[in-house]
């Protein structure tokens, strides 16, 4: 049928309709070799940032009831990330540069600032450094699956605006002072993040489809403003730890929601808990269990 369409053009049409076709052939072609090399999104329904105005959040001083609207403030836990940042000198660094041998080189305080694409690696920090990136578009992955993307030792250390995701534990911290936020965790096989006696501040980040999202040991801090949702096992679980935890979404986990031992604190108020498997909340000191 298109032959015999061409058949009936005069030359200059078979020309221009020569040309049409190949320029059209070669868009596709460029469209096609573009996605190959773009670095993978994340898919609509999955985005960096829960829309918290979706959940009434509830108070467990208040047995679970709904706090008054007046009670709550959006805001006010979450802290600066500038109190954080020593001020050191920002490192640029991309996929074609050795990540280990910048962070050896790197000196106390400064940033290392990630471009967009995927990091195959396992670090190991031991300095007073900061990692951020370029949100959804900087991604971090296990080179090791069985070890930890990031073992930090001793160090207080900043990690934003990334995505971690397939290992089996993604932040594995001990003896460390960590502010982790704006940072999103996904498919983690044990744990996606461990701190056993340290401190850590966990602001508006996001942990999901792994097998334990916050698994915090002899350590303290805050947990505001976050969201820990479909994970086959418990939510936040403090062992020995002393924790805020602040205007989160902590929903459809396979355990608790939130888990304390006899050896732990909590003040746990304006969360949205719910769905989770075993008890939305579980405090072992007090007995206290809320459905």
């Amino acid at each position: 049928m298109l032959q015999d369409f061409l058949k009936n053009l005069s030359t200059p049409k078979k020309i221009f309709f020569s040309i049409l076709l190949l320029t059209f052939a070669f868009v596709v072609l460029f469209v096609f070799l573009a996605s190959l090399s773009a670095v993978p999104k994340i898919a609509p329904d999955d985005i960096f940032q829960d829309n918290f105005r979706e959940y009434i959040f509830i108070d467990s001083q208040n047995k679970l009831y709904p706090a008054k609207s007046g009670e709550l403030d959006f805001g006010a836990s979450l802290k600066k990330s500038t109190d954080y940042n020593n001020g050191g000198e920002i490192i640029v660094a991309t996929l074609k540069d050795n990540l280990s041998e910048i962070i050896a080189n790197a000196e106390s305080g400064q940033v290392i600032e990630l471009g967009p694409g995927i990091f195959n690696l396992n670090l190991e920090i031991g300095k007073d450094i900061a990692i951020t990136g370029q949100g959804e578009e900087t991604i971090l992955q296990a080179e090791d699956s069985e070890k930890a993307i990031l073992k930090i030792n001793n160090s207080a250390f900043t990690l934003k605006n990334l995505i971690l995701r397939n290992s089996r534990i993604g932040v594995d911290a001990r003896d460390a002072t960590l502010l982790i936020e704006n940072v999103k965790f996904v498919d983690f096989s044990a744990t996606a993040c461990y701190t056993r006696d340290s401190d850590l501040n966990f602001i508006g980040s996001h942990i999901y489809d792994s097998n334990s999202a916050l698994k915090l040991m002899n350590s303290k801090g805050q947990i505001t403003d976050s969201s820990i949702k479909n994970n086959k096992k418990s939510g936040i679980q403090l062992l020995g730890s002393d924790f805020l935890i602040q205007h989160n979404i902590i929903l459809n986990n396979g355990s608790y929601g939130v888990f304390l031992d006899q050896n732990s604190e909590a003040d746990i108020k304006n969360n949205y808990i719910a769905d989770n498997d075993g008890y939305n909340v579980r405090i072992e000191k007090s007995m206290e269990i809320y459905r």
